[in-house]
Parts: structure tokens; sequence; C-alpha cells
């Protein structure tokens, strides 16, 4: 992911390459991570069916649910000191308050993991916010538009 401060060409580049590693990322995969990764199963329903949100984004619909999968995934793997659950409760919750545009697609799963609960370990929202820094400034530079389903 490239650095927070980036030009509107740097983000549209930044976002054409996470739609096409989205796009090669098969919903298999998604849901074999899920199966492995100790998730409740209500947690792993709304993860999956997160997949299949979009959102238009410079006129262009893309399948930013999937995006978020795979990056809260990668979140969660990056830090496997914090509990699987843990870790996507606390991405989820800074990915909410910090790109209003995705609010509505991330509430099912913010409701699944309980997102108000207290974090197990104190560093997980401030690793969230780190980790994600790059991926909600593209995005918020993009200026998100309405919601449309994929």
């Amino acid at each position: 992911m490239c650095s927070p401060d980036f030009s509107l060409a740097e983000a549209r580049l930044e976002l054409a390459l996470l739609q096409a590693e989205a796009n090669v990322t098969r919903s298999a995969e998604v849901y074999l991570w899920l199966r492995e990764s100790g998730l409740p199963d209500e947690v792993s329903c709304c993860m999956f069916s997160l997949n299949e949100a979009g959102l238009r984004i410079e006129g262009r619909l893309v399948t930013l649910g999937k995006i978020l999968t795979l990056q809260l995934a990668g979140f969660a793997r990056a830090h496997p000191g914090f509990a699987t659950a843990d870790a996507c409760r606390q991405a989820c919750a800074c990915l909410m308050q910090r790109i209003p545009a995705a609010a509505p697609m991330l509430q099912p799963l913010s409701a699944a993991l309980g997102v108000a609960n207290e974090s197990a370990h104190p560093d997980a929202r401030a690793a969230a916010e780190r980790h994600f820094a790059a991926l909600i400034e593209m995005l918020n530079q993009l200026c998100l538009t309405d919601t449309a389903t994929a």
C-alpha cells in the first residue's frame, strides 16, 4: 500500500490494484480463511456476505466489500498476537469511524463482532489505525459516493 500522503492519480492506481487483487481472489479462498480463522459462525457469515457489497467510486462500481474483507484478513494475519475476532473488531471500528461511506456495509459485521466491546489487547486499536492509514486516506481522497450493490 502506498504512503498516506499520495496524489489523486496514486490513489486511483492503488484502488485499481486492490480491485485487481479482489478480482483474482476466489470466494472459496476467503471462505477457507474464515473457516480456519476460528471466528464465530455469525461473524464468518457477515464477513463472507461483505464480499458482495459494492460502492460507486468515481462513477465505477468497486467491490469494496471484498477489498475490505481481504484487508481485514491481512490485518488479522499480520497481528497474530491479537485474537482474530479482536483484531477484526478493532479494524472494523477503525474503518467505520474513518470511512463514513463504508460504514453501512460494515454495520452487520460490526454488530456481529460487538465493536462496542473493549479490546482484549491494549494495542489493537492503535495497530488498526496504523495498518489502515493508507487505505483510509486513499478511499477518502477518492470522494466515495453513494453505495450500490454489485
